[in-house]
């Protein structure tokens, strides 16, 4: 069985096109370690990407990102 400490944990969150907005300094405040962010879907760029990334890389010295 896989046993997982809390030193080990992280908190991310998912953003995409859906979050109208986001203020990673809020984020984190919270713990957010790291936002993960929707890059694009089928092949179309998720509306909220750049936006996102842009924002998130002001606080965060690394983001995620994911094509769905």
């Amino acid at each position: 069985m896989l046993t997982v400490n809390d030193s080990q944990r992280s908190l991310v969150i998912d953003l995409s096109h859906y979050e109208n907005r986001m203020d990673p300094a809020i984020l984190q405040l919270n713990g957010v370690a790291l936002p993960i962010i929707k890059c694009s879907s089928g092949k179309a760029e998720d509306t909220g990407f750049r936006a996102h990334a842009t924002t998130a890389l002001k606080i965060y010295k690394k983001i995620a990102v994911y094509h769905w």
